[in-house]
């Protein structure tokens, strides 16, 4: 398994509400490859650092120079929906001058007062529209599991995108969003995903008695809340999904996603030496 690492994290305090510092894109390279890593995943949206403008004008001049800095594209994560096509194509674009294999892209938000068949059909025909554009780039569509979306676990994931083959429609699987919402045991949910299988976002997440809310932020009253923790200590057993992931020969990129507000050179690499650790251990003992 390979290292890389999502751009959105790349901030100096907090991710979420706006008050961290983004940094240029050219020193997400700089860091991201001195920390160790190989990889980068970029983090395309208007609310990140690299906005689609940046993009279009920046991509190949960060290609080359994340090449040069030794690191491969993993993917290229934006906020564009299959139902709008020509932000699809604009992403597309955008993909293939980063070199990118896959385009993360997202789906119409789930509605719990609509029948949920129906918005898996609508979803599964926006997502077939934006695939036959794909097709003619060569690269793969991915959907990423997320809490609060359509497809919050890998089997309800898996039985929306295997309408598809394989080879141009996939997914991304995020062990700290299924903390949240659609838990499954990490074997199981491996060995669901199977093929479709893209890469792996790597946080953890746990669940607090708190008068804190999800941005941190104070509340009036303590209640039930899901929060940000060090990888070692959230509620994903990062051993198991590694050994689970390792078991099914998965060989492609684990992409660090450290959202909490430690200072950045730190997250990089105290992720880099977990990593690279349950790597090791889980080659040796199996």
């Amino acid at each position: 398994m390979k290292l890389g690492v999502f751009t959105a994290m790349m901030v100096e305090g907090r991710v979420f509400d706006g008050t961290g510092r983004k940094l240029p894109p050219d020193q997400y390279i700089e860091q991201i490859a001195a920390a160790g890593y190989r990889g980068i995943e970029w983090g395309i949206a208007d609310s990140y650092a690299l906005t689609p403008a940046m993009a279009e004008r920046d991509a190949q001049r960060l290609s080359r120079l994340g090449r040069d800095y030794g690191l491969k594209t993993v993917a290229v994560a934006s906020s564009a929906v299959a139902h709008d096509l020509d932000a699809v194509q604009r992403l597309l674009d955008i993909s293939a001058s980063f070199h990118a294999p896959a385009l993360r892209i997202g789906l119409r938000a789930y509605d719990p007062g609509k029948n949920y068949g129906a918005q898996v059909k609508r979803c599964g025909e926006d997502l077939a529209g934006a695939l036959h554009i794909a097709r003619s780039y060569k690269i793969r569509l991915v959907l990423e599991i997320h809490f609060g979306f359509l497809l919050p676990s890998p089997s309800l994931a898996q039985r929306f995108i295997s309408q598809f083959e394989p080879a141009v429609a996939g997914i991304i699987f995020d062990p700290g969003n299924m903390v949240v919402e659609g838990g499954e045991p990490w074997p199981l949910s491996v060995e669901i995903l199977g093929d479709y299988l893209d890469h792996v976002h790597v946080k953890n997440l746990q669940w607090a008695w708190t008068n804190l809310d999800w941005k941190e932020h104070p509340t009036r009253h303590k209640h039930w809340q899901w929060q940000l923790a060090p990888l070692d200590k959230g509620q994903v057993n990062w051993p198991q999904v590694i050994a689970a992931l390792r078991r099914m020969n998965y060989r492609g990129w684990l992409t660090l996603e450290d959202f909490s507000t430690r200072p950045l050179k730190q997250k990089l690499r105290d992720g880099h030496r977990f990593l690279t650790r349950l790597l090791t251990e889980t080659k040796t003992h199996p």
